[in-house]
């Protein structure tokens, strides 16, 4: 016999006509909350930028004008960097796209756990 969502997970099902947020509630009701790993993260969020820099570096040196608006960004965000289609210029845009990517993605998981940590449990 199969059992419907309600049975297994122990919902109350409610109509959409009398609660639109039941599900959100139960969401936010949940005991088994899933926090972030702030070091996966951050190491998953710095390779993905260094990553695109690189790529778009690279297809730039070979395809005239690929990607230039996007390392124009990056060399008015980077110090040092110069948005030039160099093998030079695609190693230090990506050095500095590991290192923010680095920050940022620690800054976001340690806010995300904060945030997450704090809530409190339904009386």
């Amino acid at each position: 016999m199969l059992k419907t969502l309600s049975e297994v997970e122990g919902l109350r099902v409610v109509s959409l006509s009398n609660d639109y947020f039941a599900f959100l509630r139960w969401l936010l009701e949940k005991e088994d909350v899933m926090r972030l790993s702030i070091w996966g993260f951050m190491v998953t969020c710095a390779i993905f930028m260094a990553a695109v820099v690189f790529i778009i570096g690279i297809v730039n040196m070979y395809v005239d004008g690929y990607g230039w608006m996007v390392l124009q960004l990056a060399s008015s965000i980077y110090p040092g960097y110069d948005a030039k289609a160099t093998y030079g210029s695609v190693t230090i845009g990506t050095a500095y796209a590991l290192v923010d990517g680095a920050v940022a993605g620690l800054i976001f998981a340690w806010l995300y756990n904060l945030f997450v940590g704090k809530r409190r449990r339904a009386a």
